[in-house]
């Protein structure tokens, strides 16, 4: 299902499942792992080679230890969320999955894992954040 959002800054958008078309071209793949490889994780920071939209890839990354937090070992995320300061064990796998194991309250751990194509994307070969809480 195809639908037009009205923006006041680039005007109308056309939202596709997968993909937002801006004056025809594609501008924000939904689900950064759809369209960026060789994904992975260090010290807080997610590296990935995404494609640009032009027939080239960039090399990109975004800092997600500061969108992610450990709420009681429960992965979640958040902006300054921190996760990376309590969970350890912290790999990528699927391209698209964090993967962790997280401290709660009580001294017992938690093996979390999120979805990452839920709040990264990518936008022109670059990794972006998007709708994450406060």
């Amino acid at each position: 299902m195809l639908k037009f959002v009205k923006s006041s800054l680039i005007g109308s958008l056309l939202i596709a499942p997968a993909t937002v078309l801006l004056a025809g071209k594609p501008a924000l793949a939904v689900g950064f792992s759809a369209t960026c490889t060789d994904v992975h994780y260090i010290n807080g920071m997610l590296y990935a080679t995404c494609k640009t939209g032009k027939g080239d890839t960039n090399f990109a990354a975004i800092r997600l230890g500061d969108l992610l937090a450990n709420d009681n070992g429960a992965l979640n995320w958040r902006q300054d969320g921190g996760f990376a300061s309590s969970c350890y064990g912290i790999r990528i796998e699927h391209n698209r999955r964090l993967k962790a194991t997280c401290p709660r309250i009580d001294g017992s751990e938690s093996y979390m894992d999120i979805d990452l194509d839920e709040k990264i994307n990518n936008l022109g070969g670059n990794l972006v954040e998007h709708d994450i809480p406060e």
